[in-house]
């Protein structure tokens, strides 16, 4: 027979393994420090990769978690500038996928033959063989513009394609056909507009694409107005659309519901935004996103931290409950 402090050690590692097996539970934030613009992806050998614009003197921030609750950064992962954007001191929105052996990384930048303020940014495209890094540019920027209208890239493979997405500076969010290298626009195809801003809020300025597909829909994710700052007001929208390039329509045309907002501040984060989605072994949607703490903004501190919250779907859309980030003990995924 156990004895009582024997059998509460093996009561404690029971209720441990099921947490495990049932994912625990976690309380945002599950990164506490400043991680915008963050983009998670499951590499092949099972571990979890975030990455995020820059802060603590990295260009492209890069963290890693076995569980997607307990997150280790890990620094720089785009150590050195690219050729085109030497005198550049922005580095935004990476967006990372696995292909082979390799990692692609598109991310932003400001072009050096543009200097007047908030001008010339382009996208531009970073490999390794590492999800941690070094990420190395490939040489050339992919897209470029004559302001911050080229900024937030995405790409997705979809029907036999690569497509890459981008904007906007109260511009339309834009998509257009990859080469079958990733590395440049394919010939032959032009760009074209998938959302466009409009005078309501949260969508006078649109940014931050993310495309998932489910279930042979593809649901464009998109963020406004202001990610940052002072002045930060900035929510999660949603539309839909049978083929990834569109038309897409946003929820409240398809539904009649007041706006296509999903996401939007509460109590204790406000401007929420500029997700990225993982999905765990129980095949649940995870939104990441950042978003800065009440308790932060009201002593005018603006870092955004990497939240995570379970979508939802309910008539063919997707909904995080309560539509603002959760702030209590939440089961967390199963992976």
């Amino acid at each position: 027979m156990l004895s009582p402090l024997a059998f509460c050690a093996v009561v404690v590692q029971l209720i441990a393994l099921l947490c495990h097996v049932r994912g625990g539970v976690y309380t945002n934030p599950v990164l506490p420090r400043d991680f915008p613009d963050p983009v998670v992806m499951q590499a092949s050998n099972g571990l979890f990769y975030a990455y995020g614009t820059q802060s603590a003197g990295c260009h492209i921030q890069v963290a890693m978690s076995s569980d997607l609750v307990t997150w280790a950064w890990k620094g720089e992962a785009l150590p050195h500038k690219p050729k085109w954007a030497l005198n550049s001191t922005n580095f935004w929105a990476p967006d990372v996928q696995q292909h082979g052996n390799t990692f692609y990384m598109y991310f932003t930048s400001a072009q050096d033959s543009q200097t007047h303020e908030g001008g010339g940014f382009c996208v531009g495209l970073a490999t390794a063989t590492n999800p941690l890094g070094p990420f190395e540019d490939v040489g050339d920027s992919v897209v470029c513009g004559v302001d911050f209208s080229v900024i937030d890239p995405k790409s997705i493979d979809a029907g036999g394609k690569t497509y890459l997405y981008w904007g906007s500076n109260s511009k339309p969010l834009m998509v257009q056909e990859l080469s079958p290298d990733r590395k440049t626009l394919a010939a032959g195809t032009t760009a074209r507009a998938v959302m466009y801003p409009t005078s309501e809020k949260y969508q006078r300025l649109i940014e931050g694409s993310w495309i998932e597909a489910v279930n042979g829909t593809y649901y464009l994710f998109f963020s406004g107005d202001n990610c940052c700052g002072a002045t930060a007001e900035y929510a999660v929208m949603v539309a839909r659309s049978s083929s990834p390039v569109g038309p897409f329509e946003t929820m409240q045309n398809a539904t009649g519901a007041p706006s296509s907002v999903m996401l939007q501040l509460s109590s204790s984060f406000i401007a929420p935004g500029h997700n990225s989605m993982v999905v765990d072994k129980q095949g649940k949607h995870w939104m990441f996103y950042h978003a800065i703490p009440v308790a932060n903004f009201q002593k005018n501190i603006y870092d955004r931290y990497l939240l995570m919250d379970e979508v939802q779907w309910k008539s063919g859309w997707p909904y995080i409950n309560k539509g603002e980030p959760s702030a209590g003990p939440i089961t967390a995924p199963v992976v």
